[in-house]
């Protein structure tokens, strides 16, 4: 079994840089293994012209010191004589394997750990049996199986104490929650008990969750600005990772040059969730991590899921519902599995998802092409996979109580059923990916389909309306907060979260936050020719009706660009403008009970045409402007 450590030497680097770096490896391994007592053979001096010619280059050789058991003290690597040197046999064993099939020279005085019965018999009990195989497939499972364990193992830092308490001290949880009743108030109404209505409260807690951490606390990043002057960069590479970089995980540090004032920016791709906590940024893989924290510290169920094919999610299960749910922060989408071979015309291998007391195959779940996907996966036998799996989730369910492993068990069965399901294709709500820059989306193929989605939100008037005989509706894109209430001073409960979650309609258009710029507004999908957003009013359940009705929404258009707005009564009346800053009264639609707004945006010139065309225009920092503000005077049928 190849240590998964030594399977990202393997990978990571060419073959030149592989042979230096593991050469220099046993060497330090040979001399422990030898000479175990000996200190001196305990230290790596960074300032070594070894450590810094053959360790530093090399992507992952560090983590094999790590995983080792070395320490960082005073700028060298320790290892504590009191730690165990199993993982370092490991290491040591795996690197003289490989440098053996390249038919490379071994370093002098490797002491290489005769294999016993014992160990032999531990072996077996930890790897699923093999038959004969070819010598490439042999190679690809061992590969597979050092990948379920590294993630196997990555995963039980969310059950860390102190990283979930950091996390809940970042959220902002009573507002969460208090927007999570408002939205379940109507399903409470008919809930059997307390327990259910939790229950229902807890998958609206989740999708205030999941959006609050797309739209306010994480950012994306492609190639970072400078840090000097805000250019823009270019990757060169990979920086060697400080002492801080790799206390968080962050072995690998990309290199940006500014194409400006020409100084290197760093960017550490940390992987322990506390400390992205504090960056809050990242690609996928960054997100994913911290959100499943933030999940685990709220008191969901979570586990991290990783695509084979280069993305990572979470999963969510729901009491309510009974069943695990897709979320994926990236894209602010739950419970849109086909999103990634529909939406982005992903080609599914395998994806696996994994939590403190489970390894789960889950592929089934995301493709609705299944033959295809099984034509594609190659990497390893299905039974040999099916064993694997069944050989973690024993050892992560060893020190379980029993009525806890047969809830386990049941969901899985429940899995396996909704895994036979057919899924529906009808493409709705699967659009093409949003994170990311259009250029670097479009290098992963993952555009396909423009986001496209029928919301079907309608906005109804409640008590105090009724009352007041008055309907307001604001909305501030600074905060991507929604006001439901006709006075300036107004509860929490009032907000609603998430533009694209109260709109009727909403077709191709994005939330769109310029860092550098600090503004943010709604704006077309990059590559888009056109796109259109609606909201609906329906006061026909209270028997009411428009008295009067004024519309200001707030546009910028710059070039060629162009944006209608239309508002529309049931029964075909209608009134269009072209976008703006003033205020429109719509008498076209009095007497009306129904009355949707739409806004259609097209036009603008070359690669930017998407940004002609702005909705809501706004500073960052201007959280108490609202810049759409529709008022209704309502009065009786």
């Amino acid at each position: 079994m190849v240590h998964a450590t030594v399977i990202r030497l393997i990978e990571k680097n060419s073959g030149k840089v592989f042979d230096d770096a593991s050469y220099a490896i046993l060497r330090y391994t040979s001399n422990i293994l030898k000479e175990p007592e000996i200190i001196k053979f305990r230290k790596i001096k960074t300032t070594n012209d070894i450590f810094k010619n053959r360790i530093l280059p090399a992507d992952g050789a560090i983590e094999c010191l790590l995983a080792m058991g070395f320490r960082q003290e005073d700028g060298n690597y320790i290892l504590p004589l009191q730690y165990p040197l199993h993982d370092l046999t490991d290491i040591h064993q795996s690197l003289i394997n490989e440098r053996t099939r390249r038919n490379l020279q071994l370093p002098p005085l490797v002491a290489t750990p005769a294999l016993t019965p014992s160990n032999l018999n531990q072996a077996s009990q930890q790897a699923p049996p093999r038959e004969q195989l070819t010598s490439q497939l042999a190679r690809s499972e061992e590969a597979f199986y050092a990948k379920l364990e590294t993630w196997s193992q990555q995963v039980m830092v969310y059950e860390q104490k102190d990283s979930q308490a950091k996390a809940l001290s970042v959220i902002p949880v009573d507002d969460l929650r208090s927007k999570a009743i408002k939205l379940s108030e109507r399903e409470i109404d008919g809930a059997a008990g307390p327990d259910q209505s939790d229950q229902i409260i807890m998958d609206y807690l989740l999708l205030e969750l999941l959006h609050w951490f797309k739209n306010n606390f994480f950012s994306w990043v492609d190639q970072p600005p400078c840090n000097s002057c805000g250019g823009q960069t270019s990757n060169i590479g990979n920086a060697p990772p400080t002492t801080d970089d790799l206390k968080w995980g962050a072995s690998r540090v990309e290199a940006y040059k500014c194409t400006i004032c020409g100084l290197i920016t760093r960017f550490p791709r940390f992987n322990h969730p506390s400390k992205l906590l504090d960056t809050r940024e990242g690609r996928c893989g960054e997100w994913a991590n911290c959100f499943t924290l933030c999940c685990r510290a709220m008191g969901f169920e979570a586990r991290l899921v990783i695509d084979w094919t280069d993305h990572v999610w979470t999963e969510v299960f729901s009491n309510r519902q009974q069943r695990w749910l897709h979320c994926d922060p990236c894209e602010d989408a739950c419970d849109k599995p086909l999103l990634y071979e529909i939406g982005w015309g992903k080609k599914l291998t395998y994806v696996i998802a994994f939590s403190s007391e489970q390894v789960v195959d889950v592929t089934w779940r995301y493709t609705a092409k299944s033959e295809e996907v099984r034509q594609r996966r190659q990497e390893c036998r299905e039974t040999w996979l099916t064993q694997a799996i069944n050989s973690f989730n024993r050892k992560l369910q060893s020190d379980k109580p029993t009525e806890r492993v047969q809830l386990l068990q049941l969901r899985s069965f429940a899995e396996i059923l909704e895994f036979l399901a057919p899924k529906q294709t009808d493409g709705q709500g699967y659009g093409g990916r949003v994170s990311g820059s259009l250029a670097w989306r479009q290098s992963r193929g993952e555009t396909k389909n423009a986001s496209s989605r029928s919301q079907s939100f309608v906005f109804e008037p409640n008590e105090k309306d009724i009352s007041d005989k008055k309907f307001r509706l604001r909305y501030c894109p600074s905060t991507d907060v929604y006001v439901h209430s006709n006075d300036d001073v107004h509860d929490k409960v009032d907000e609603l979260s998430g533009w694209d979650n109260y709109t009727y309609e909403a077709n191709s258009l994005f939330r769109k936050v310029e860092h550098d710029w600090k503004m943010v507004y709604l704006a077309r999908i990059e590559g888009t020719n056109s796109a259109s957003l609606t909201w609906k009013i329906d006061l026909s359940k209270a028997s009411l009706a428009v008295k009067s009705i004024s519309v200001f929404a707030s546009t910028a258009i710059y070039e060629d660009g162009q944006v209608i707005w239309t508002i529309k009564g049931e029964n075909g009346v209608q009134k269009s403008w072209a976008g703006g800053k003033e205020v429109i009264e719509c008498p076209e639609v009095h007497d009306c009970q129904e009355v949707t707004l739409t806004a259609f945006l097209s036009g603008g010139k070359g690669d930017v045409a998407w940004q002609h065309t702005q909705l809501f225009r706004q500073s960052i920092n201007n959280k108490n402007e609202y810049l759409l503000d529709i008022q209704l005077e309502l009065k009786s049928c």
